[in-house]
């Protein structure tokens, strides 16, 4: 940024920053709707910070006041600090006439920007996204070829490598105005990046929920969740009162293609007409980006959903399931255990009948007491293994020892009491291990670590599947379960009576 400013004419300040830093809005997460929801929308707010920067033409020396009292759009009057020090108290009319008349855009913070020209961060920004777009067309052009060559290849890799980090880049280039070791640390700055894209999801789902309602005459809102830079919908009233399906054959219809674009087209055209209008933005850079199109899926909580998708930005792909911010997505959980929870998971959404995915749900907990321990052991990392090791034993552990380290000390234990040491090797911090709950044995361990295998002489640690049960497998069904408003069967006995089944109720 500070070659940018060079360019510019301007001179970044390397006297230390005394601006400090108290709290700062992040970004806006809309509370999800729970239940099972049909024919989802997923909109991306394109490079909503960078972007918000250029709109309001963000930068150290385009600041020129900020309100201190009152708020823009709502009071009649309101006071005004400018960079100058100076302060004065307006009309709400008087103010309009002066941003109208100098230029400046408002964020919604409060704070002024002059867009009588381009400041250097938000040149910065344009600079080099044209450089990603510009790299993302060569890597468009050389994959489009009929015969890749290695050079071909080669240069697709590097393409794609350069506008991603662009891309981290751009995105990046806010957390400068909130680090207060940066030269441009200004939270007036930083919080009117984060205050005015909070506005932008908002606007954006009262937009495409107005429009829907406006056109099709729907009653419910349209929108199911959000994110900072998303928005989701749910079309399913609008193809419900048209009589059209999304889908035929995991396949999103024309028609259904058509509405899509239609209110992908107005979202963008009006989020700029409020921008215009609430900001006084005079370059509004701020465009939704349609994702995805999914025929099913819930929200379990903020940032945590699965949806089945159709298409990805206009490209088909046949009912592949996304699962966000749930424990399936970690590379923690085993993956023979991923497996049997997702077809539970899929087939509660697919099939949205209770007792089909009971079934299911019991045959998984049939499967999971059949699988080798190796497959259905906890994964984990092993540090700190000397702060709890001193000078304990198998009858005493040192208090608050985590249960994965207490396993890696008992299994090492285990090898000196056995003298086995020299055929299996101990585990130390920093290493990779694996371990289960143990049913009741002479040792009274909850739990056992290993590396590779479980020592044959280990005979008396049998493995706890219940409980394993519990802890891997139940608890993401149970959100599940949860989010669709359905209760959760009772697994683990050989025999019982569930009276819901007996009497077909949900």
């Amino acid at each position: 940024m500070s070659l940018q400013a060079h360019k510019q004419g301007y001179i970044i300040p390397t006297f230390k920053n005394e601006i400090t830093r108290d709290s700062l809005a992040g970004g806006y997460v809309r509370a999800p709707e729970k239940g099972l929801k049909k024919a989802i929308v997923s909109f991306d707010v394109n490079s909503l910070y960078p972007n918000t920067i250029i709109t309001l033409n963000i930068s150290a020396e385009t600041k020129v006041g900020k309100i201190v009292t009152g708020e823009y759009g709502v009071d009649d009057k309101l006071t005004i600090r400018f960079v100058n020090g100076a302060v004065k108290t307006v009309t709400s009319k008087q103010f309009d006439t002066f941003i109208h008349k100098e230029d400046i855009a408002v964020s919604k913070a409060g704070v002024l920007y002059s867009q009588k020209y381009k400041g250097v961060c938000p040149n910065l920004i344009d600079k080099l996204y044209k450089e990603r777009v510009q790299a993302k067309e060569q890597m468009h052009t050389i994959e489009t070829k009929e015969n890749l060559t290695d050079d071909d290849q080669a240069a697709v890799e590097y393409l794609d490598t350069l506008q991603y980090t662009i891309k981290i880049l751009l995105n990046s280039i806010y957390g400068t105005f909130a680090n207060k070791h940066s030269a441009f640390m200004d939270i007036d700055n930083a919080s009117s990046i984060t205050l005015t894209g909070q506005a932008v999801a908002k606007n954006g789902a009262r937009i495409l929920d107005e429009f829907i309602q406006g056109k099709y005459g729907v009653k419910d809102s349209c929108v199911i969740g959000g994110d900072t830079d998303s928005v989701y919908i749910s079309i399913d009233q609008v193809l419900t009162k048209l009589q059209i399906p999304l889908a035929e054959n995991l396949v999103v219809t024309p028609r259904s293609h058509e509405i899509v674009n239609e209110i992908t087209d107005v979202v963008n055209k009006e989020i700029n007409v409020w921008a215009r209008k609430d900001l006084n933005s005079s370059d509004s850079r701020f465009e939704f980006k349609r994702e995805v199109i999914a025929d099913v899926g819930t929200f379990l909580q903020k940032k945590r959903y699965i949806i089945r998708i159709l298409d990805k930005e206009g490209v088909a792909v046949a009912g592949k399931f996304k699962y966000v911010g749930v424990e399936i997505a970690r590379s923690t959980m085993p993956k023979k255990v991923k497996e049997l929870v997702k077809n539970v998971i899929e087939t509660a959404l697919v099939k949205h009948d209770t007792k089909v995915t009971n079934g299911i749900y019991r045959e998984v907990y049939d499967l999971f007491k059949s699988l080798p321990i190796a497959e259905i052991a906890f994964r984990g990392g092993i540090q700190n293994y000397e702060k709890y090791s001193t000078g304990v034993t198998l009858e005493k552990f040192l208090k608050g020892t985590p249960c994965h380290v207490k396993a890696s000390i008992a299994y090492n234990l285990l090898l000196d009491k056995f003298s086995i040491a020299g055929k299996y090797e101990k585990i130390q911090s920093g290493q990779k291990i694996k371990y289960f709950y143990t049913s009741t044995n002479p040792y009274n361990l909850d739990a056992i670590a290993f590396t590779n295998e479980v020592p044959a002489e280990f005979d008396k640690l049998k493995i706890d599947y219940d409980k394993m049960f519990a802890k891997i497998v139940a608890p993401p069904i149970e959100r599940l379960y949860e989010a669709l408003d359905w209760r959760l069967p009772v697994i683990g006995k050989e025999v019982q009576t569930d009276l819901f089944d007996l009497f077909g109720l949900e």
